[in-house]
């Protein structure tokens, strides 16, 4: 993969994560469109490219909890810190 075909499917990765459609899918479909990976046999391009997918998707993952880090840990404190609010 080289450094164009992961900045366009991290650009469709970031434009499509947090709209209501298949951030997979247009990964998929953006993979076939710039021919990731298309010089290998079609078992280890596949391979390949749920690889890469997975770890594109892992960056997101990442970088949600990163950005909402504080929140997280205000409402996990929050939680433990005063239960009787729950009930």
């Amino acid at each position: 993969m080289s450094i164009l075909q992961a900045i366009i499917l991290g650009i469709v990765q970031g434009l499509t994560e947090f709209i209501p459609v298949s951030s997979t899918a247009h990964l998929i479909f953006a993979s076939r469109l710039i021919s990731l990976f298309s010089n290998l046999d079609p078992v280890t391009k596949a391979e390949m490219t749920t690889a890469s997918i997975a770890v594109i998707q892992l960056g997101t993952l990442v970088a949600v909890l990163l950005y909402f880090s504080k929140d997280i840990i205000d409402i996990t404190f929050s939680f433990i810190s005063r239960p009787h609010y729950l009930f």
